[in-house]
């Protein structure tokens, strides 16, 4: 073929039958100083919900079912998932495969290594699911709208074991379970057969998260005499006991959304970008803006950080 023909026949592919996705996933390899776009694969108007890191495999919820990659150390090559074509709320670790939680369809995990994906758990099939944590050699934690419930044998049986408020979070740390109720930030030391609420003021938690060394919650609420609704990023080293404020060197007014931790660094989404600290919170810089009703959900594999365009409204 004549090099002109072959040189038109590529120009016709990338512009006409269509060009690779952009601005849906990004990564930077160099601590936030740098992204590389790394969407293609994707459909162009997919509208994800957030991005999941397990253990080298990256997995997309989206309107439209689930895509996953397994190439973390070249450029993520997106594939959709042999799953329900509907939409993805979300997805959580497990030990035995990670867990997809489907509105009104309930909890599906994926078998280690085969693509192949069982339903799990029929009885939160109409609960919304909104976090998973499973204790090595220990007991198994569903929060829901409506609590957080407890099994003890591998989920054959389950127990209601905080009734009085849906629960948004759970970390578990040393022993400790931590959780963002929706109006409490919620603290049990006896495997979840009690919980107290500490006291963080007059702001509610709606996310916790663990950094290398104590636990991160992210609250909103509302400063004197002003209407709009921010947040605040609280760190605990003492397993949730006290808190402390590392977001003083972030924006004011402005709205948090997820941190993750690369190394030496803290990486915060708000909706003005992704903020960089490497003083664990004392200061912050701004290394990935973003605009137009967007924000960015975290994930990290080494010392990658992946974020994901998604919608301000969209969650929390």
């Amino acid at each position: 073929m004549p090099i002109q023909i072959f040189v038109c026949l590529l120009f016709f592919q990338i512009y006409f039958i269509g060009q690779p996705t952009t601005g849906i996933v990004f990564r930077s390899a160099d601590a936030g100083q740098t992204w590389q776009d790394v969407s293609a694969g994707l459909p162009d108007d997919l509208k994800v919900r957030s991005i999941f890191s397990n253990h080298g495999e990256f997995l997309l919820p989206s309107d439209r079912g689930l895509y996953h990659s397994r190439h973390p150390f070249t450029i993520p090559a997106w594939e959709k998932e042999n799953l329900l074509n509907t939409e993805v709320a979300e997805i959580f670790p497990g030990m035995g495969g990670p867990y997809a939680s489907y509105y009104e369809k309930g909890l599906f995990q994926e078998l280690p290594g085969t693509g192949i994906w069982v339903q799990k758990y029929p009885e939160f099939k109409k609960r919304m699911v909104l976090e998973v944590v499973e204790i090595p050699g220990g007991s198994f934690f569903i929060a829901c709208d409506n609590g957080i419930f407890r099994s003890d044998d591998g989920g054959k049986s389950w127990k209601h074991v905080f009734v009085e408020d849906g629960v948004m979070s759970l970390v578990e740390v040393d022993g400790v379970l931590i959780g963002s109720g929706f109006r409490n930030l919620l603290r049990s030391t006896d495997n979840g057969a009690h919980w107290e609420k500490v006291a963080i003021g007059e702001w509610a938690p709606f996310h916790t998260a663990l950094i290398e060394d104590g636990v991160v919650a992210i609250t909103f609420g509302r400063e004197k005499d002003d209407q709009d609704i921010v947040n605040r990023l609280l760190f605990s080293a003492d397993r949730g006991k006290t808190w402390e404020r590392m977001d003083k060197g972030l924006p004011s007014n402005r709205r948090i959304y997820d941190i993750e931790q690369a190394g030496g660094y803290l990486f915060c989404s708000l909706d003005t970008g992704i903020y960089r600290s490497s003083d664990h919170g004392k200061t912050w810089e701004l290394v990935r803006p973003v605009k137009g009703g967007k924000r960015f959900e975290l994930a990290v594999f080494g010392q990658s950080v992946y974020a994901v365009l998604v919608d301000v409204m969209d969650g929390c």
